[in-house]
């Protein structure tokens, strides 16, 4: 039987982060009282901060040797965007002295992560987001 999606809503410091839910599977476990759920969810808005952005650059860079670390002053404190990318970026200069500078996205799939995609031409970070759990 396939259960129908439905809407949540999580609350991070004050911003209503809303998400849609599907249940992928449902097991019986009557013996025990219960049936267990596998859900997946699709957030529509994640939350960015200005710290966790900075925060994730530097402990992605820091490791890498890169120095002279500073983000755009203009990222929200905190605010709700879009999954993908959100036109702020974060600036280093490598041990051999090249200026880089590296697009702040966003990523509802994984939640307090980092990644990087490293191209020649562009390089771009995720900051940590927000997920609905339950």
């Amino acid at each position: 039987m396939a259960l129908p999606d439905f809407d949540c809503t999580v609350t991070y410091e004050g911003l209503e982060v809303p998400f849609t839910v599907t249940i992928t599977d449902v097991t019986d476990a009557s013996a025990i009282g219960m049936s267990l759920f596998e859900w997946k969810s699709k957030a529509h808005k994640v939350v960015i901060t200005r710290q966790g952005a900075f925060d994730s650059f530097w402990r992605e860079n820091v490791r890498a040797g890169e120095k002279n670390m500073r983000c755009d002053g203009h990222i929200p404190r905190k605010a709700l965007v879009r999954p993908g990318r959100t036109g702020y970026y974060c600036y280093s200069t490598s041990r051999g002295g090249t200026h880089n500078r590296w697009e702040v996205t966003t990523n509802e799939h994984k939640p307090s992560s980092f990644e990087s995609w490293r191209t020649r031409a562009h390089q771009r970070f995720a900051s940590s987001v927000c997920a609905c759990t339950s």
